[in-house]
């Protein structure tokens, strides 16, 4: 059963009957070319995005590398500081006393 606000009146007619058919394909032509091209953009723009995430990848593990070794040498210099008083003895003696240990 067809609604009321569906029955067309005398004298009314479709959008689609009044453009020629040609004027219509064109139009669905050009629609699926757009379509296309968005979908060119949005897997350049995919390539882009996996191209960035890597790079940040790289960045963030040469970040983590950077950090650690600059925590060492903080540590390392902490230590050197904290040892500076201590006695200390030659190093030939160190090897010399090493010796007679084993």
């Amino acid at each position: 059963m067809v609604g009321a606000s569906k029955i067309k009146k005398p004298g009314e007619s479709s959008k689609m009957a009044t453009k020629p058919l040609v004027q219509i394909l064109d139009e669905i032509e050009s629609n699926i070319k757009a379509v296309a091209e968005a979908a060119q953009r949005a897997e350049e723009a995919a390539k882009a995005a996996k191209q960035a995430a890597e790079s940040a990848r790289r960045a963030s593990a040469k970040a983590e590398e950077t950090a650690r070794v600059v925590r060492e040498d903080i540590l390392d210099s902490a230590l050197i500081r904290l040892r500076r008083g201590e006695p200390s003895k030659p190093f030939r003696e160190y090897l010399a006393e090493r010796e007679k240990r084993a």
